[in-house]
């Protein structure tokens, strides 16, 4: 049917004089056509012919809410009975507006009038997020327990399994699944066991449970960087080649994986690499970040020294200069270049974890009483090691 039609035959409808039946299906057919405004003026008459009922309530509320009016929908809840229902409703406008303390008046006291299963675990489960989000997570993890034992499902494990781990139960985590949680298959649940095992350092049950994570999903990208870390050799090559294949961020990555590289002297591997992450990503933070470890570890302190000069981003970047100075900082051609900027950089540089070695590296080639005063001041205000 033509909607210009459809919408020219509509205006000649008197929707009122239609009975609820009738109303609904053109409310539908409304909807499914995305005449939202059309769809908000029916609802309204619905409602307006039918103030006591809940799906007529619910119905102008969600119109209302879909078209952003939320001031709106909040007073025709206030308007109506205080049912179940509707409480549910205005708990969860409350929620959203992160009202948290009146959204949990709301559903409680929907969860107090009804006796209806469904409505009082999806009433349960949003109590769940209102005591993570206020700090009462014991309530949350003892809720979200009861709510799995009273229905077992995937869902309902990871929520409870969820909330172990975010209070750093992981002992208690692992036995909830080695308990309750066997049976499912979910690579989300073995990479988060994985963790949980990690954490209380079981390093060999961690490892097995990532290989679990990538035989169920072999494209878990976050599992092959965890993998690579705890691997040795061509194994963890392997492996943090495939997460950086998968399009990984994390620079932890691509720094081992140079590393492993150089240790096995594989230097196009890294100029190859370095390459890549440049043409595929472009020119940032991060992957100036990469390119500077990785001319360090091939030992091309000139190519350092062009992309230094060459990129503006890395004199306001505190970590990248450091980096790019203390590779620098190794090469006897550069080390006149390197004083200058140190001093120059005093501000910039002075939170960054490598600048005391640059600075002592300096000082043992050059002997510069500039650079010997920022040592001695970094001696005086943090110890003997540099930073604290």
């Amino acid at each position: 049917m033509d909607i210009q039609q459809f919408l020219e035959e509509l205006k000649d409808i008197d929707f009122s004089a239609l009975d609820r039946e009738q109303q609904e299906e053109f409310r539908t057919i409304l909807l499914d056509n995305g005449l939202f405004d059309e769809c908000l003026e029916l609802s309204r008459i619905i409602y307006e012919q039918n103030r006591e009922d809940d799906t007529a309530i619910e119905g102008y509320v969600h119109n209302l809410l879909y078209l952003d009016k939320k001031d709106d929908a909040l007073v025709v809840l206030y308007n109506s009975p205080k049912t179940p229902s509707i409480l549910y409703q205005e708990g969860l406008i409350y929620l959203e507006d992160e009202l948290y303390e009146i959204a949990e008046d709301k559903f409680l006291a929907a969860r107090a009038g009804t006796d209806f299963d469904e409505a009082i675990r999806a009433i349960d489960k949003e109590l769940v997020g209102i005591y993570l989000s206020t700090g009462r997570e014991d309530k949350a993890r003892n809720l979200s327990e009861r709510i799995f034992y009273e229905e077992p499902s995937l869902e309902n494990f990871q929520t409870a399994f969820d909330n172990l781990y975010a209070l750093g139960l992981f002992e208690e985590a692992i036995d909830f699944y080695n308990q309750n949680g066997r049976g499912y298959e979910d690579a989300g649940i073995l990479f988060s066991l994985a963790f949980a095992y990690n954490q209380i350092q079981n390093l060999e049950k961690s490892k097995m449970h990532l290989l679990k994570t990538i035989a169920i999903d072999p494209d878990f990208t976050e599992a092959y960087l965890h993998l690579g870390h705890m691997s040795k050799g061509d194994e963890a090559k392997r492996y943090l080649e495939k997460y950086i294949e998968l399009q990984g961020m994390a620079i932890s990555g691509y720094l081992h994986l140079i590393s492993l590289y150089k240790d096995d002297q594989q230097y196009d591997n890294i100029r190859t690499l370095m390459q890549e992450v440049l043409t595929a990503q472009g020119i940032s933070e991060e992957t100036l970040f990469i390119a500077i470890n990785a001319l360090k570890s091939l030992y091309e302190y000139e190519k350092i020294y062009d992309l230094y000069n060459g990129n503006s981003l890395i004199k306001d970047d505190p970590i990248l200069l450091g980096a790019a100075l203390n590779a620098l900082s190794e090469e006897e051609d550069y080390i006149d270049f390197v004083e200058e900027e140190v001093v120059t950089y005093f501000d910039v540089l002075h939170d960054d974890p490598t600048y005391v070695e640059t600075l002592r590296n300096v000082y043992d080639l050059t002997g510069s009483p500039r650079v010997l005063d920022i040592i001695n001041h970094f001696e005086h205000h943090h110890g003997p090691h540099g930073h604290h």
